[in-house]
């Protein structure tokens, strides 16, 4: 497949702003955990018990 360079360019753009998104998502859960007391998932290792 080929892909010219502009359409490269528009890839490593959506992969900035996922990675940018991701931090923010990262930064938002660390926030409410400190503020609930209640650790993330995956601070939890995993889901919750069934």
């Amino acid at each position: 497949m080929f892909l010219d360079r502009h359409a490269t360019d528009d890839m490593l753009d959506y992969a900035a702003i996922a990675e940018e998104e991701l931090a923010r998502d990262h930064d938002y859960r660390a926030e409410l955990a400190a503020v609930t007391g209640f650790p993330s998932r995956a601070a939890r290792g995993g889901p919750p018990p069934s």
